[in-house]
């Protein structure tokens, strides 16, 4: 790989620029650390030109893409931190096909919850959710509506919250599951009750039919 590092110190301030020109991972990308060593707060911006994700881990999801990306963070990790982050001229190729987007923004605070802004994704995530907590909820979710089916899981959210989500670019979503689905509009409306183990969800699907 042609990677290329540069940091500079000052005191409790941190400064970076790595640029790779590998031909699997082309990118540069800038920022700044501050209370790194206490309470760290990062800025940055990255430019993505290249980023070949199967190989690594993610064999169940062949992709390339390619990005503009900004970045302020502070905090120590996902649910004890205020974040901002966003992804701009997003290009994303995935078994011969291209999917765009021109911007989508995701904002984090612990106080508040999640916030999703753009072409992807619409909504928020109040207090409560853990994004480690994902997989639990949907096996909840699924237990919930199909107890034949699906058992329910061992653990389960530690916290109740609420949800309202529309997904506008759902093209992508068919891939998980029968690739000749068209979708279109999806919206998510409901909450997590966590003393009776319980998700409520309202689906709306503008739109549900099978290509041939």
């Amino acid at each position: 790989a042609n990677l290329a590092l540069r940091l500079d110190i000052a005191k409790n301030q941190l400064e970076y620029e790595v640029e790779s020109k590998d031909n699997r991972f082309d990118a540069n990308a800038v920022g700044i650390i501050e209370e790194f060593a206490t309470n760290p707060h990062v800025r940055g911006s990255a430019t993505v030109n290249q980023l070949v994700l199967d190989n690594i881990g993610l064999d169940s999801l062949p992709m390339q893409c390619r990005a503009v990306v900004d970045f302020d963070w502070l905090g120590s990790d996902l649910q004890h931190s205020t974040f901002y982050f966003t992804l701009d001229d997003a290009v994303f190729d995935y078994d011969g096909s291209r999917y765009f987007c021109r911007t989508q923004e995701l904002q984090h605070n612990e106080q508040v919850g999640w916030v999703f802004q753009g072409d992807w994704l619409q909504g928020n995530i109040t207090k409560g959710f853990d994004l480690n907590e994902t997989e639990s909820l949907i096996n909840t979710l699924l237990h919930n509506y199909f107890p034949q089916d699906f058992e329910r899981p061992l653990a389960m959210a530690k916290q109740d919250f609420e949800f309202n989500l529309q997904l506008i670019q759902t093209r992508w979503i068919p891939i998980f599951f029968q690739k000749n689905l068209d979708l279109g509009l999806v919206n998510l409306i409901g909450s997590v009750n966590t003393s009776e183990q319980k998700v409520d969800l309202e689906l709306e699907i503008g739109r549900a039919s099978c290509r041939e």
